[in-house]
This record gives C-alpha cells, sequence and structure tokens, in this order.
C-alpha cells in the first residue's frame, strides 16, 4: 500500500518516474521513508563518513563500518534456498516479476540477506554508490537474519566489522571532505548544503577564534 501511495504522488516531487518496485523502493529509502532495506555502500570512504558523522549525535568510544561478501551470500542463497535460482535470475536480469517473488512474497518468511541494487539508479543512490540488504524474514533482525541463515564459519568469513575509534571523527572527516566526501556531495541539493554546516562547525568555530586573536592584536601607527 505504501508503495503504490508512493508511486501515485511521486511526479509531484521528483523528475524521476518508474513502476519499477525495486527502483520505488530504493527512492522511498532514500528519502526517508520506512521500508524494509538497509543501507550499504560500495565505498568505504563513504560508509566511514556516515559513521563518524553520526557519532556527533551518539557519543561513544568508537565506531564501527560492516563489510558483507555479498558473493558468499548469494552462493550460500542458490544452494540452500528454493527460490535461489530466481535470485540469481534477478541478479542477472532485474526483472519485475523475479523482484515480485522474491521480495514480495506473501509466503512463510525465511530467514535469510538479500542484496538489492536495481538497474537504474536514483540520483542519491548514484552519488553515494548505493546498495541495500534486505532480511528475508522481516519479523526478525538483519542481525539474526544472519546467525540463523549462515554458520558461524561462513559468517565469519562473509561479515566482517571495522572498529574505528570515535576520537577520530573530526580529523576523518576533514580527511574525507578534502577527497570530496561530505553531505553537499552525498546529497545534491538544498537540503545537504545545508546540512553540512552541522558537520562543519568545528571549522567554523576555528575561524571564529582565529578572527578574534587577530583582531584583539594591538594596531601600531608609523609616525
Amino acid at each position: 500500500m505504501m508503495i503504490r501511495e508512493f508511486s501515485r504522488r511521486l511526479h509531484h516531487y521528483a523528475g524521476y518516474d518508474t513502476t519499477a518496485k525495486d527502483e520505488l523502493l530504493a527512492l522511498m529509502q532514500h528519502h526517508g521513508a520506512p521500508t524494509r532495506l538497509v543501507d550499504f555502500t560500495y565505498s568505504p570512504y563513504i560508509a566511514a563518513y556516515f559513521a563518524f558523522e553520526r557519532a556527533q549525535s551518539r557519543p561513544r568510544e568508537s565506531v564501527a563500518v560492516w563489510a558483507v561478501n555479498t558473493d558468499i551470500l548469494a552462493k550460500r542463497i542458490y544452494r540452500s534456498w528454493q527460490e535461489g535460482p530466481v535470485y540469481l535470475e534477478y541478479q542477472r536480469t532485474r526483472n519485475p516479476e523475479s523482484f515480485a517473488k522474491l521480495y514480495m512474497s506473501e509466503s512463510e518468511p525465511t530467514n535469510l540477506v538479500l542484496s538489492l541494487s536495481p538497474t537504474r539508479l536514483n540520483e542519491r543512490q548514484s552519488v553515494q554508490r548505493g546498495a541495500f540488504l534486505c532480511q528475508g524474514n522481516i519479523g526478525a533482525s538483519l542481525a539474526s537474519n544472519f546467525e540463523r541463515f549462515l554458520t558461524a564459519d561462513v559468517r565469519a568469513s562473509c561479515v566482517v566489522k571495522y572498529v574505528l575509534p570515535s576520537k577520530e571523527r573530526d580529523d576523518a572527516l576533514d580527511q574525507l571532505d578534502s577527497m570530496n566526501v561530505n553531505r553537499i556531495t552525498l546529497f545534491p541539493g538544498l537540503d545537504g548544503f545545508a546540512e553540512s554546516f552541522g558537520p562543519r562547525m568545528r571549522y567554523f568555530n576555528h575561524l571564529a577564534s582565529r578572527r578574534v586573536s587577530r583582531d584583539s592584536q594591538p594596531h601600531h601607527s608609523q609616525s
């Protein structure tokens, strides 16, 4: 019902029109609608940016980047799931009928993890090098689906957690900004530009302190 409502009104908000459900779900996810998709990216730098940026609002000793080997996932799905051949067919062709059978099925949920990347990328997905993971059983978390679907030894080689110290946040965001990885580039448009000021507050405070320091210097006149 949400996909149908989103599709009916999409033309009011964007110059992007589609009836493909995988494209609609991706667009909904990137603009804040609740979906079963979980955002991932092919870029470790973009993943690190989001991890560090969010560390400001959730103070912790560390943040993390999760890496998932989707090739291992695909092989496991093909071997152990009755819809495995349909899944591989969708990965090759992005056939809408295959998508509906896999992601929109009303049959008994299965504990597994699927990857999804539509043929046509919306703007945010393109600039963020985005992809998605999706749990087969939406009544359980993504982590639970992984645990029930993969044995511990396979999971160890398929899912890897990279821990990054939060104290590196400011330097990391500065370096990523020099690589042009920031809110302005990742969220094209006025929203991204306006939101970019939050992570850059330290930079503006530094400029302000320099200006105050410079203005407070005594002025000497020449006779």
